[in-house]
């Protein structure tokens, strides 16, 4: 890269399928994700990876009642297959493994803070690039702002604490609305 280049990235869809629910005022809940990314993004610009990838993971949640608001402990695991891309198609890996554990407070109901530890497998063998071959691990701290009943904007850093196998600080928004 030698200079500026901007373009569309890969796309992703993803759905999810309540396994568990409680029901209660502070519930317990598990659910079923998957997630298609889709090979849009130009690879040679490092827009895309050129790969399709598909997820499957569970997650799981348990939210409890605090003196103010509510506070929630969660978790999730997976596996993502990938089909081979145009980057690194040699090193490439067919599998990933993946993980979060983390915690949130709501004092507010329009506010959520949160801790996160997430965790990968690498997606690429025979480097010597830390990065690309080694276990990564990132520990993120930030919160959720409730913009209106459907729609929320999280911030967050990220921090990577298995050293050298991400990058060092990553600023973190995403805005999303449930249909």
């Amino acid at each position: 890269m030698e200079g500026a280049v901007n373009g569309l990235g890969d796309i992703s869809l993803t759905a999810g399928l309540k396994l568990y629910h409680d029901g209660k005022e502070y519930p317990r809940a598990a659910a079923l994700r998957a997630s298609v990314k889709l090979p849009t993004g130009d690879s040679a610009s490092l827009f895309g990876s050129g790969s399709v990838d598909t997820a499957l993971w569970i997650s799981a949640s348990d939210d409890f009642k605090l003196p103010l608001g509510h506070g929630t402990v969660f978790a999730a695991a997976g596996l993502m297959a990938m089909t081979k891309g145009d980057v690194l198609r040699k090193q490439q890996r067919s599998q990933v493994g993946f993980g979060s554990v983390g915690a949130g407070w709501n004092p507010l109901s329009w506010l959520a803070l949160k801790v996160q530890l997430d965790a990968h497998t690498p997606f690429y063998k025979d480097s010597s690039l830390k990065p690309l071959s080694a276990n990564a691990a990132q520990l993120l701290i930030g919160g959720t702002l409730g913009l209106s009943e459907r729609t929320t904007l999280d911030i967050a850093v990220s921090e990577d604490i298995a050293t050298t196998t991400s990058p060092d600080a990553v600023f973190h928004f995403n805005l999303s609305t449930r249909f």
